[in-house]
C-alpha cells in the first residue's frame, strides 16, 4: 500500500480500472426488460419444440439431448436491483435482479431455490438484448434449461 501512495498514478489509474469493471448503477435507470424460457431437456422422443427456433443451435451445441420442450415463459420488467421471481416446476424458484450496465452488457444476479435451499447462486453477464443458456435441476427423466435474456428498452 506505501507503493501506492508513493505513486498518485497508480492510484489513479487503479481507480479508474475498478471503475470500468463495475457495472452502472444509475439511479433512475431504464428498468431491465428480462425473459425467461423454462425449457424441459430429455433424451425421450427426437422432438424440438417450434417455439424454440430461436435458441435450438445454442441447445444443441451446449447440452446433449434429444428432446426440448419449453414449458413456461415469463416476461419481467425490474429496475436496477430490484429481483423479480420466475416459478420453475417441482416448486422451485428462480430469483434475477439486475445489477446494472457493464461495457455495454446487462449484469444480473441469479438464484435458482428449492425451499430454502439455494440450488444455484450466480452472476451473469449477458450482451444487451442477448440471451443465454443455464443448465438448471433434474426434472421428470431429465433437466430443466432456463434461456434468460436481458436487454434495456
Amino acid at each position: 500500500m506505501s507503493r501506492v501512495r508513493n505513486h498518485p498514478r497508480v492510484a489513479i489509474w487503479l481507480l479508474a480500472l475498478l471503475s470500468l469493471s463495475a457495472p452502472t448503477l444509475a439511479a433512475g435507470a431504464e428498468p431491465i426488460r428480462l425473459g425467461v424460457e423454462v425449457i424441459y431437456a430429455s433424451n425421450e422422443g427426437q422432438r424440438v419444440d417450434p417455439s424454440l427456433a430461436g435458441v435450438e443451435r445454442q441447445l444443441r451445441a451446449s447440452f446433449r439431448y434429444s428432446s426440448y420442450q419449453r414449458i413456461g415463459s415469463h416476461e419481467l420488467v425490474r429496475p436496477i436491483g430490484q429481483q423479480g421471481t420466475v416459478p420453475l416446476p417441482g416448486g422451485r424458484t428462480l430469483l434475477l435482479a439486475p445489477q446494472g450496465i457493464s461495457g455495454g452488457s446487462v449484469v444480473l444476479l441469479a438464484s435458482i431455490q428449492d425451499g430454502g435451499r439455494i440450488l444455484l447462486n450466480t452472476e451473469l453477464k449477458l450482451a444487451n438484448g442477448g440471451t443465454i443458456l443455464v443448465g438448471g435441476p433434474a426434472h421428470q427423466s431429465g433437466v430443466l434449461i432456463l434461456a434468460i435474456t436481458a436487454a434495456t428498452p
